[in-house]
């Protein structure tokens, strides 16, 4: 299995859910780190799949590669939830 990374813009327990229940629909290994706004995920599945599953929160996800433009992002976001 391959170890991903990710960044998605998390900003409460709230999202951090959202989070866990895509990622349970895939059968996935995954880790949140809600503080660093990161989710390790270890699993056979393209990361770009992993990525769209991400994105199905509603929350703004990057792969690590693009993790920069993460700040700029959570400037944009606003309120969650």
């Amino acid at each position: 299995m391959s170890k991903h990374e990710f960044f998605v813009d998390m900003t409460c327990e709230g999202c951090s859910g959202a989070v866990t229940r895509v990622l349970n629909k895939l059968d996935v290994k995954f880790d949140i780190d809600l503080p660093n706004k990161k989710v390790f995920i270890e699993s056979d599945k393209a990361a770009e799949v992993l990525l769209e599953t991400l994105k199905k929160t509603g929350r703004p996800s990057l792969t690590s590669d693009q993790n920069e433009a993460l700040p700029q992002l959570s400037d944009k976001t606003g309120a969650c939830c």
